[in-house]
């Protein structure tokens, strides 16, 4: 185990380069910069073959208030072949599994305060037992969710760009 202060991103740019097969998130926020990362840390293999799992609060409050880019979500749909999202309102924990073998326990959203600007801190393990076991709570908790398509996602960007003018 190990602590994790601010540059945690790092340990966390590590952990989405060496996943393989299975990558799990929990944020309530994301932005294109978490997106970007995701997207760019993970290898051409996982992004043709792998599955992410992401849950997330798409609460309109959140969006409207741009804690969270639905439009992030739409860059992962199309980068990553296999992609999951879960709605869970009321989600506040931050968490990034690999590959059921490590974990990131923080924090910090995906977002560019989180990663880079905010002093956000958290653990890092490498205890299978335990992975399994957080890797466990975080899928029944995307199963209180509602799942997330991509065409949910594109009517989640347009009805954002439409708050976004009115405001």
């Amino acid at each position: 185990m190990e602590a994790l202060q601010r540059g945690w991103n790092e340990k966390l740019t590590t952990l989405f380069n060496n996943v393989k097969s299975e990558l799990t998130v929990s944020s309530p926020y994301i932005s294109d910069a978490g997106a970007d990362l995701l997207i760019k840390s993970t290898s051409d293999t996982f992004r043709e073959k792998g599955l992410l799992r992401f849950i997330t609060d798409l609460s309109p409050k959140n969006i409207y208030q741009g804690s969270t880019n639905p439009f992030s979500f739409e860059k992962l749909f199309q980068n990553i072949n296999l992609v999951q999202i879960f709605h869970l309102p009321k989600l506040h924990a931050k968490v990034y599994i690999q590959d059921n073998q490590k974990a990131i326990v923080t924090s910090g959203n995906l977002t560019a305060g989180g990663l880079y600007n905010n002093f956000e801190y958290g653990i890092f393990t490498d205890d299978s037992g335990f992975v399994s076991f957080i890797k466990n709570d975080l899928t029944d908790y995307g199963n209180l969710g509602a799942l997330v398509n991509y065409k949910d996602i594109l009517n989640y960007c347009n009805l954002s760009k439409k708050v976004s003018e009115i405001y």
